[in-house]
This record gives structure tokens, C-alpha cells and sequence, in this order.
């Protein structure tokens, strides 16, 4: 979690004692992966890309988020990211927890075919279970 954020968790906590396990349990994320995703770009070289996945909960369902392509996203970034998105899916009862992936790339700079390997690449990661 990031720092400036664990202020903000503390006060929280201290709303009643009942929702004070909730709180720390919710603090934390469940798992975080992190991987490298090899793609071959237009030119013939392979470019390993860092790629980030986070699962904050999954208590009222099943994982829930999207991918984050930015050339400075960072593991921390995706998590906040998939804390975010669990209060966000309990805020409007939607029955889903938390997730977010990123990679560390710049689109801007990529072709339409290179996006679509990295995003292939990193689905079959996803299938097999080596990004959750």
C-alpha cells in the first residue's frame, strides 16, 4: 500500500472496533505477480516487457480490473489500482473484489501488431496461470 494512503487507513480503523479486522484486512492485497513477457517486435527482436498483476480481494466475487500499458507504471501503482477497484465494485454492490495488471511499455511508441502480441502474450500468461 502506498504511504501517503496508510494515514487515511488508520482513521478508518478507528470507526468501531467491529470494522477495525476489516479494515487491516483489506489493507493488504491478496497475491501479487510480477513477470516477464517476451514479444517480437516489428523489426525481428525480442523485447522483454515487466509486467505487474495485482489481486486485492475477492471477497464479494471473482477478481475484477483491467491492464495498465504506461512506460513508468510500477508494482505499487497496480496495486493501489486494485484496492481502488474492490471499493469501488463494493460501493456500488456490484459482486466482484479487486484486480489490475500493467505493463511496462509505451503504446505511443508501439505498433498496432506489437500491442496485440504483448497483450496475447500476456492473456496466455494469464490462461496458464502464471499471471494471475
Amino acid at each position: 500500500m502506498p504511504r501517503r494512503w496508510r494515514g487515511c487507513w488508520s482513521s478508518t480503523g478507528r470507526l468501531s472496533a467491529a470494522r477495525a479486522g476489516t479494515a487491516r484486512a483489506t489493507q493488504t492485497g491478496r497475491r501479487v505477480t510480477v513477470v516477464s513477457l517476451p514479444v517480437q517486435m516489428d523489426s525481428g527482436i525480442i523485447h522483454s516487457f515487466d509486467g505487474f498483476r495485482a489481486q486485492h480481494s475477492n471477497h464479494r466475487g471473482p477478481f475484477k480490473g483491467g491492464v495498465r500499458y504506461h512506460p513508468d507504471v510500477t508494482r505499487e501503482e497496480v496495486m493501489a489500482l486494485a484496492m481502488l477497484m474492490t471499493w469501488k465494485c463494493a460501493v456500488v454492490n456490484v459482486p466482484f473484489g479487486g484486480g489490475k495488471g500493467g505493463i511496462r511499455c509505451d503504446p505511443r511508441k508501439m505498433s498496432r501488431g506489437e500491442l496485440e502480441r504483448l497483450t496475447r502474450v500476456a492473456d496466455a500468461f494469464n490462461k496458464r496461470g502464471l499471471w494471475p
